[in-house]
């Protein structure tokens, strides 16, 4: 078969559709992951505003590793005692972001599999 005789790639559904959100939108979504504010959008959660953090404590007896990022490739910041009290301000893929002083800053990453809820 030769090169002209190849049929042409047509995408699915309804022409002129990516069916990726309008450039706006994907910048504002993209912009606000990073943790910046955009004007005209709602705040995240992160500023202190909005919904509450989760309370949680550490539940592994030798203590958690508290990393920079969301998986074990991450700098271990510190290592956080059995009982620490913590607040997960969102879920990442099986990891917490967590803010240790309540002051709707993230200061680090926690695997969700070791924290339980405060009341426990």
């Amino acid at each position: 078969m030769g090169e002209g005789d190849r049929p042409e790639h047509r995408p699915q559904g309804k022409p002129g559709r990516s069916g990726a959100p309008p450039r706006g939108r994907r910048r504002a979504v993209a912009a606000r992951s990073r943790g910046r504010c955009i004007p005209g959008q709602p705040r995240h959660a992160t500023a202190g505003r909005g919904r509450r953090a989760a309370h949680r404590r550490v539940n592994a007896r030798a203590g958690l590793r508290l990393r920079s990022g969301p998986g074990l490739e991450h700098e271990v910041l510190r290592l956080l005692p059995f009982g620490t009290a913590v607040f997960v301000e969102r879920e990442i893929n099986g990891w917490a972001a967590v803010d240790l002083e309540t002051d709707g800053a993230i200061d680090g990453f926690l695997s969700q599999a070791f924290l339980t809820s405060a009341a426990a």
